[in-house]
């Protein structure tokens, strides 16, 4: 199944997709909101806040994603599930991204 999904999905298609709906939100930008209230936004931001914060959020992120696999670990380990990481990567595809 997985296969057969992987031909209609490609890296190029994906970064197409995204492009466009950057593109999309860039226009949404510009005419409904304006560049002069996105300047006055950006203007007001307290950097010294956004650099102590920015670093904090990312860490608490990766420390909810990193719970959150090992919670899976152990769920699949007792239902006598093992699974190793490439085993999993193939099963999803990520090992056609790097080839």
């Amino acid at each position: 199944m997985l296969s057969s999904v992987s031909k209609y999905l490609s890296i190029r298609s994906s970064v197409l997709f995204m492009a466009g709906g950057l593109v999309a939100f860039i226009i949404y930008l510009y005419f409904y909101i304006g560049i002069p209230k996105i300047l006055k936004v950006i203007n007001g931001i307290y950097s010294a806040q956004y650099a102590f914060f920015y670093p904090l959020v990312l860490v608490a992120v990766l420390a909810s994603v990193l719970c959150w696999s090992i919670a899976w670990n152990s769920i699949l380990r007792v239902c006598s599930i093992k699974i190793r990481l490439r085993e999993f990567a193939s099963t999803i595809g990520w090992d056609t991204l790097a080839t």
